[in-house]
């Protein structure tokens, strides 16, 4: 609507206190308030910067969430897994964020390949992006090169949008 847009920065100084190691961070801009907010803070709290790059952010139409691309791994409290770019979801209402490109049925465990070029839907619901990891739905066994996936937000669930019309897993 107009109202708030998402951009990247390396800038040390566009929210209060913020602190961290240098590199690309996402932010989020309140035309109403005028005011900055860290998109891609640490899970330790607002101010603090992750601890790796963040960009590739994109913002739903009603500006209630931030889907970007981050080597970070402290965004979520408990984060594991491979140290790779991931996929996260910010929301603006409650300001958490949420490991998109995560290995099945693992909400904080890092898939085990890259991911990125998140698009978000209108209203913060879903979410494509592409991904190199072999662990993002049950069954595996996708050949590692990047393929496309949605992921249902009120369901955390994730699906294989690039299959052949063979079926997910047909050469």
């Amino acid at each position: 609507d107009g109202s708030s847009l998402t951009y990247e920065s390396w800038s040390i100084d566009l929210v209060p206190g913020g602190s961290g190691p240098e590199g690309w961070n996402v932010f989020f801009w309140d035309r109403t308030t005028n005011g900055n907010r860290l998109v891609s803070h640490a899970a330790s709290g607002p101010g603090a910067r992750g601890n790796g790059s963040s960009e590739m952010a994109t913002i739903s139409a009603d500006g209630s969430t931030v889907a970007y691309r981050s080597r970070s791994t402290d965004l979520i409290a408990g984060e594991g897994g491979p140290v790779d770019e991931n996929v996260y979801l910010w929301d603006r209402s409650t300001d958490t964020t949420t490991l998109v490109s995560h290995a099945t049925g693992e909400p904080s465990v890092r898939g085990n390949g890259g991911s990125g070029q998140p698009a978000v839907s209108a209203t913060g619901s879903s979410l494509v992006y592409s991904s190199s990891s072999t662990d993002l739905i049950s069954g595996g066994g996708l050949a590692e090169f990047y393929n496309v996936y949605h992921w249902d937000r009120s369901t955390d669930s994730t699906t294989l949008v690039s299959q052949s019309a063979s079926g997910p897993f047909a050469g």
